[in-house]
């Protein structure tokens, strides 16, 4: 089969303007660790054309190396920017999304899998904790009953020690001691 070559140019309308973009799918290299998705949108209505990564993390939520999204990134972390607002995205993303590239459905299978996960994570390390605190306490418990089988044994010793003792003080005193007479009785 031959290999086609596909185009995808979208157009972004902003205070009357219009700019044309070019819409390439990153390569999994490209897209990198903590990513699931990506594309590289080139404003094609610009010298020098500036390249631009919008890429969706694991947790569903877009990402763009725009200065705008970076921007809302950064809101609420310096004195003079606004408050962040949740899921903020740029135009860039809001375009991909616009036109089915990325899917809100996409978006919130994704994040809804995170919370899932996030559970899960939270669960495990619950579970562990609790493991520990089981194995723990099953150590204690485990010493305090060697420690209580120890003591028992050295007194069951002891006990034993004094019970020969005190057969043989008895038997040395049966063999020293006269027998004695018993009368006979007559009929």
């Amino acid at each position: 089969m031959k290999t086609r070559l596909c185009r995808l140019f979208f157009e972004i309308e902003q205070n009357g303007q219009a700019k044309r973009y070019s819409l390439a799918p990153l390569s999994a290299e490209e897209i990198g660790a903590g990513f699931v998705a990506g594309f590289k949108v080139t404003n094609r209505s610009e010298e020098p054309q500036p390249v631009y990564l919008v890429r969706v993390r694991e947790n569903g939520v877009m990402y763009c190396t725009c200065p705008a999204f970076l921007w809302e990134q950064r809101k609420g972390q310096e004195p003079a920017a606004p408050q962040p607002q949740p899921d903020a995205m740029c135009k860039h993303c809001e375009a991909l999304a616009a036109c089915g590239a990325v899917t809100r459905n996409m978006l919130d299978v994704l994040k809804a899998r995170t919370k899932l996960l996030d559970a899960a994570e939270q669960r495990i390390e619950q579970l562990t904790k609790n493991r520990d605190i089981e194995r723990e306490a099953a150590c204690r418990n485990a010493d305090s009953l060697r420690r209580t089988i120890a003591d028992l044994e050295g007194r069951l010793h002891e006990v034993t020690q004094r019970a020969l003792q005190l057969q043989t003080s008895l038997s040395a005193a049966q063999a020293v001691t006269p027998k004695r007479r018993t009368r006979k009785v007559a009929a």
